[in-house]
C-alpha cells in the first residue's frame, strides 16, 4: 500500500478536535507522516493536539490565516505518495480509505472521489446536498468505481459550477501528493478554491469515483468568518472559467458531442425562469387567475424540458464512453 500523509489544518478548533481525533484512532496508523497546520489558535488546539498525537510521526507548522492558502502550504510539506486532507469535524472509515488508497494504486489516479453523509454538530443526519459525485455514481450506477474521462470530470464540473465541487469534499477524497503540489488550490475564489481547481484542472487529472461509502462531512459553524472570503460575481467567474477551457478543448469531437455551452446556457435560462415565475406567483393571492403568469409558466416548463432532455442524452452518452469500470488486483485488496 502506497505511503500516506495526513494533513490536518486547524484554526481555533478546540471545542471539535477531541471528536476528531477519536474517529482519526480508528485509521491513523495507516498514515506515515501527519502535518498539522495551524493558523495561529487562541483555544488551545495545538496543545491538546500536542498531548493527543505524542509518539505519532506529527509536525506541527503554523501559518497566518487563509483557507486554501493554509492547505497548499501544507501540501508542499507532504513527503509521501499519497496526500489525505482531514478536515476538523468530518470522517473517514478505515475501510474507505484503504479503499481510497488501493483504487489508486490500482488505477495510476490522481484524485480517487468518494460521496460523504451529511450530519450536523449533534451528529444527526441532514438531506443530502446535490454535489457531483452523487450524479457521478449515478450516473455509472451499477459499476461501485470507475474511472472518469478528461471529458466526463469537465462535464460534471461545469454541471455543478453553482451547487458543488466536483471534488466535493476533500476529506472523502485521496489525493496523489505529487499532483496536488504541482497543481495548488487557487486562493481567487474566496471559500470555492476547490470548485475551481476541478474546473481548472478537469483535463489533466486522472480522476478515479467510488460508489463504497464510509466518510462523513459535518455542517456545523466556522471558526472564520464567510464574509472575509466573498467573492463578487463568483458563479459567473467560475462558468467563464470553465466555458473558456471547453472552448480551448472544441476541437475533439468528443467536447463538441456533449454540446456544454448550449446545456450551460439552457440550465441559466430555466433558474432564470423559475426565480421569476416564483416572484411572480408571490406577488399575486390569485396567481393562477393570470393569463401573463400561464404563460410565464409554460416558458418555463418549455425551457426545463429542453434541458433535461439535452442533460439525458449527455448522461447516456458519457455512461457509455467515458466511465470505465475498475478492475481490482488480488493483490490489492480494498480493505
Amino acid at each position: 500500500m502506497g505511503a500516506l500523509t495526513v494533513l490536518l489544518p486547524t484554526l481555533n478548533s478546540r471545542h471539535l478536535v477531541p471528536a476528531h481525533i477519536e474517529s482519526m484512532r480508528l485509521w491513523l496508523d495507516l498514515a506515515d507522516e501527519i502535518i498539522i497546520v495551524d493558523s495561529y489558535s487562541t483555544d488551545g488546539t495545538v496543545d491538546f493536539l500536542r498531548q493527543e498525537l505524542s509518539g505519532r510521526p506529527v509536525i506541527f507548522h503554523t501559518h497566518p490565516r487563509g483557507l486554501y492558502q493554509s492547505w497548499n502550504y501544507g501540501i508542499q510539506q507532504a513527503t509521501k505518495k499519497w496526500l489525505y486532507i482531514s478536515t476538523v469535524g468530518d470522517s473517514i472509515t478505515r475501510e474507505l480509505l484503504t479503499h481510497l488508497i488501493s483504487l489508486g494504486e490500482t488505477t495510476g489516479a490522481d484524485v480517487v472521489m468518494s460521496n460523504p453523509n451529511f450530519i450536523d454538530e449533534q451528529n444527526q443526519p441532514v438531506p443530502q446536498m446535490p454535489w457531483a459525485i452523487n450524479d457521478i455514481i449515478t450516473t455509472a450506477s451499477p459499476l461501485p468505481d470507475c474511472t472518469l474521462t478528461d471529458v466526463a470530470a469537465h462535464f460534471f464540473a461545469l454541471l455543478h459550477t453553482r451547487t458543488a465541487a466536483l471534488l466535493g469534499s476533500s476529506a472523502s477524497n485521496l489525493y496523489r501528493t505529487a499532483h496536488l503540489q504541482n497543481h495548488p488550490f487557487p486562493t481567487n475564489y474566496g471559500v470555492s478554491g476547490d470548485g475551481a481547481w476541478g474546473i481548472q484542472h478537469a483535463f489533466d487529472t486522472r480522476f478515479v469515483c467510488t460508489a463504497q461509502s464510509g466518510s462523513s462531512f459535518r455542517v456545523h459553524a466556522k471558526s472564520y468568518s464567510i464574509s472575509d472570503y466573498h467573492v463578487d460575481g463568483l458563479n459567473e467567474r467560475l462558468l467563464e472559467l470553465g466555458l473558456e477551457l471547453n472552448r480551448q478543448q472544441q476541437h475533439r469531437p468528443d467536447v463538441q458531442s456533449l454540446k456544454i455551452p448550449e446545456l450551460l446556457t439552457l440550465q441559466t435560462k430555466k433558474n432564470s425562469l423559475y426565480a421569476h415565475l416564483k416572484q411572480l406567483r408571490k406577488a399575486s393571492r390569485l396567481w393562477f387567475l393570470r393569463a401573463s403568469i400561464w404563460a410565464a409558466r409554460k416558458t418555463y416548463k418549455q425551457t426545463r424540458n429542453r434541458f433535461d432532455q439535452l442533460l439525458a442524452t449527455n448522461l447516456s452518452l458519457i455512461r457509455q464512453e467515458h466511465l470505465k469500470k475498475i478492475e481490482m488486483s488480488p493483490a490489492q485488496p480494498s480493505a
